[in-house]
């Protein structure tokens, strides 16, 4: 009879604590997110370039404010206990999405430069609120992104509502595919024109200047500049590199100006 009563006793207050929503088992597959990015992102150039429509989610908030309630209700021993490529992805998306709700509730904008620090940005603001802190952009991306989960795809993969930043995919990263995902992103941001070109009659390379301000990541043990890194992505420096015609170390690089100007479809 005791062996029965602590038994119902024992369901009754698991039941009371899934029932009241402590129990959180989070959607790896970001599905809320996806969802978000398919119907609000416009695609062009062969996924080279992406815009996002901010008026629409401006007008229908409430999926994006579900998905990034949902990201904060993670908490710091849930996120630990993700695997590597599930806090990779995690902090990924959180990045952009919170970056998009942020975009959202200012909008319209002409750039994200507009929020935050006059003509600095939003990066050091704490409005992220994630595994249980308040967190800035910078915090997620270089505390915590770059600094546990080096990765120089990470530039491809974070998005700061920019033109100049590489495409918003329209998707969710996943944890089960995201190899595949990151490598697709570099592929597609080094093979825009835009954003990484080689001339070989001048041995110029022009890049996007985020090859600059975060060099560290692109540059290899022994190398001074990221020419041995782009080549992986840029068939035309690759053949003059391999044939001999051209050595690393006499390559020009130029990096481009920078477009702060908002991302917007419209």
């Amino acid at each position: 009879m005791q062996k029965s009563s602590a038994f119902l006793l024992g369901l009754t207050f698991f039941s009371s604590v899934l029932f009241s929503g402590v129990v959180f088992a989070f959607d790896h597959s970001h599905g809320e997110w996806s969802k978000i990015l398919k119907e609000h992102v416009k695609v062009t150039d062969e996924g080279r370039i992406t815009r996002l429509n901010y008026a629409a989610l401006k007008k229908s908030p409430r999926a994006l404010e579900a998905y990034t309630k949902g990201l904060s209700k993670v908490s710091e021993a849930e996120f630990a206990a993700f695997s590597f490529s599930e806090r990779k992805a995690f902090l990924v998306n959180a990045y952009n999405a919170f970056i998009v709700k942020l975009v959202v509730e200012k909008y319209p904008i002409k750039s994200i430069k507009s929020i935050g620090i006059p003509f600095v940005g939003p990066w050091k603001s704490s409005f992220i609120p994630l595994i249980g802190k308040s967190l800035s952009p910078d915090d997620v991306e270089h505390g915590l992104l770059r600094k546990k989960y080096p990765d120089p795809r990470i530039h491809v993969a974070v998005n700061c509502a920019s033109v100049s930043c590489p495409a918003l995919r329209p998707e969710a990263f996943v944890a089960a595919k995201l190899d595949e995902q990151l490598e697709e992103q570099a592929r597609l941001f080094y093979s825009n024109p835009r954003e990484a070109a080689f001339f070989p009659a001048t041995r110029e390379l022009k890049l996007n200047s985020i090859l600059k301000w975060f060099k560290e990541d692109f540059v290899s043990p022994g190398d001074s500049s990221p020419v041995t890194y782009v080549a992986k992505y840029l068939p035309s420096l690759a053949q003059e590199l391999a044939s001999g015609r051209v050595r690393a170390a006499d390559v020009n690089v130029r990096f481009q100006d920078y477009d702060w100007g908002l991302n917007d479809s419209i």
